[in-house]
């Protein structure tokens, strides 16, 4: 029977018509999985050639390889690729001209439903790679927006400017002259670029990079700045000083003939009057030469007139104090006032005398006036300072030479300017924003604690040749050796900046937005006032000086430095002389526009 079966052929046509069929439904299915497949490539190959393009120009304006990333698997997502299907890197160009590339690869699965009748496989990956050159290209850390002046860039006689890792870029020309040089990564100019009298403008690691007129070749990369604008909108605010209505008392004369009232608290062999805790209403405040004073505390002091302390010293423990009119210490005297809240009128410490005021928040309606050899003290504590008159008018702080303040930390508010003369020493706590509503003008030296100050004024230095003692610590930095020094600060201001004068600077801007400062940005001005940077030989600034509209002129010392930061100058116009710096770029500050970024393949 079996035998029988094995030769009857009348099924064989059929058998055969059946695998035949399963055959060409199988092709059939590959070939329309394929198309499928194809399909894909191109749809990947369109999202990776957007992302490539669109990570290099966001590289260009960051010189991060986080943005570069983070910018492909966001282009990618938008078009329904998710951020898993996407690998973005930095390479090196595959043209061989040693400039960088962005490769993009996009791979995403292919399910096979038809033509499983001929493979066990579920899915197979479809790959599409796209690069996208960054020839030319580099974010900038010189920039002269400029678009209506000849030229943008001046560099003049000895200066010698190395940027190697950035590029400079002006929207006018670019001029050396008189053996001065410009070495950058990338030049970029909106017109021409010209070089006489042995002067020279190169690029480097990679030579000629040199762009010339293309439109604009520099970008403001602050421009819509929310961080600086807000800052702006504050130039000119200050907290108003709060005074209290307090009673009348009697006069306090405190010399070698105490009156029967405060005779029990007379030691005629110590030349010391003793007060115990408790409240005292005063109206002046008076004591002789030799004579010392101790108000114990916890006591409530109240001085609705002065306090004229030629004495040898006067203390007040702890509790509030309120002085209404003037604090005036001379002949080397000392003051000492305990924690608690405190009220001022004038404040004039002179004759090498010492203030000390303990730890409060402290209003004082007048201004501050050290006199040489004097120092003034102020604990942790909230600090609002109103201005003078005569001498100090508009003015809520001057000093003398060789004088001393300083400030702890809490927020600060000066009504008017500050004035410092040669050989002082000026001491800022940290605090998010120190209203100065006018000019500050640093002649001695300068600690300023981390922060923002926003100067409704010029900010200018012209040291008198004190610096900061070995030894010298700001927010865990060594600033021995420096006249000026700030770490973590950004100052925003409405006038000129001049820091001149051999000036030892040492000014670093924080790295990231908090606290009041603004990352990267060490000067900010955005009302073109002229902006005068001449460095030392030792002088440090890491961040960008930021003056869109400005003319600005580097000049004077041996060398300007970064140390292991960055440094930018982004300004109207630039002219450099006299001296020689370094510029880095600042991280997350480039421009977007920098020269051409084009697919390779």
């Amino acid at each position: 029977m079996i035998r029988k079966l094995f030769r009857d052929e009348r099924g064989n046509v059929a058998l055969l018509g059946a695998f035949s069929l399963i055959a060409l439904i199988g092709f059939g299915a590959l070939a329309v999985e394929l198309g499928q497949g194809y399909s894909m490539k191109v749809t990947n190959q369109r999202v990776a050639d957007t992302a490539a393009l669109g990570a290099a120009l966001a590289y260009s304006g960051s010189s991060t390889t986080a943005v570069l990333e983070a910018t492909a698997k966001s282009i990618a997502a938008a078009q329904g690729v998710s951020a898993s299907q996407v690998v973005a890197a930095l390479i090196d160009s595959p043209t061989g001209d040693g400039s960088k590339a962005v490769q993009v690869t996009i791979t995403t699965p292919l399910v096979l439903w038809l033509a499983r009748v001929l493979t066990t496989a579920a899915s197979f990956n479809v790959s599409a790679v796209s690069i996208a050159s960054l020839k030319g290209s580099g974010p900038a850390c010189i920039l002269a927006l400029s678009k209506s002046v000849a030229t943008g860039i001046s560099a003049v006689g000895g200066t010698s400017v190395t940027a190697t890792d950035c590029g400079i870029a002006a929207n006018a020309s670019i001029s050396t002259t008189g053996g001065a040089k410009l070495v950058a990564k990338t030049v970029r100019t909106g017109k021409t670029v010209s070089s006489n009298g042995g002067s020279s403008v190169t690029t480097s690691p990679t030579a000629n990079q040199i762009t010339q007129n293309v439109s604009n070749a520099a970008v403001d990369p602050l421009a819509g700045s929310t961080d600086i604008s807000g800052a702006t909108t504050l130039l000119g605010t200050y907290t108003a000083v709060q005074t209290s209505i307090v009673p009348t008392g009697t006069d306090y004369t405190l010399d070698y003939n105490p009156p029967n009232g405060i005779k029990s608290f007379w030691n005629s062999s110590a030349k010391t009057y003793t007060f115990p805790a408790g409240t005292y209403n005063i109206k002046n405040l008076k004591l002789s030469g030799g004579i010392t004073a101790v108000f114990q505390g916890s006591s409530t002091i109240t001085i609705s007139g002065s306090i004229d302390h030629g004495g040898t010293s006067l203390a007040f423990g702890d509790g509030p104090v309120t002085i209404v009119g003037d604090t005036k210490i001379g002949g080397g005297a000392t003051f000492t006032i305990g924690n608690g809240r405190h009220y001022f009128g004038n404040i004039s410490v002179g004759g090498s005398s010492i203030m000390t005021v303990g730890t409060g928040n402290v209003d004082i309606n007048g201004a501050i006036d050290l006199q040489g050899g004097s120092k003034l003290t102020f604990g942790a504590g909230n600090v609002v300072i109103g201005t003078g008159s005569g001498s100090t008018k508009n003015m809520s702080i001057v000093m003398a030479g060789s004088s001393t303040l300083v400030f702890g930390n809490g927020t600060f508010s000066a009504q008017g300017g500050i004035s410092t003369a040669g050989g002082s020493k000026i001491n800022f706590g940290a605090t998010s924003n120190h209203l100065i509503n006018g000019n500050l003008d640093i002649k001695g030296a300068a600690l300023f604690g981390t922060g923002r100050y926003t100067v409704n004024g010029d900010f200018t230095d012209g040291t008198g040749g004190t610096v900061w003692p070995t030894g010298t610590m700001l927010n865990g930095t060594d600033v021995s050796g420096y006249d000026l020094a700030g770490i973590d600060v950004t100052f925003v201001i409405a006038g000129k900046l001049d820091l001149s004068g051999g000036a030892k600077v040492y000014l670093k801007a924080p790295t990231t937005t908090g606290n009041g400062g603004v990352a990267n940005v060490l000067i900010a001005n955005t009302d073109g006032d002229d902006f005068s940077f001449g460095g030392g030989s030792s002088s440090i600034m890491v961040g960008a000086i930021y003056a869109p509209r400005s003319a600005t002129t580097m000049s004077g010392g041996a060398a300007l430095s970064s140390g292991t930061g960055c440094f930018m100058l982004i300004a109207d116009t630039i002219t450099m002389k006299g001296g020689s710096s370094g510029a880095t770029i600042c991280p997350g500050m480039g421009d977007s526009s920098a020269g051409s970024v084009m697919l390779l393949q």
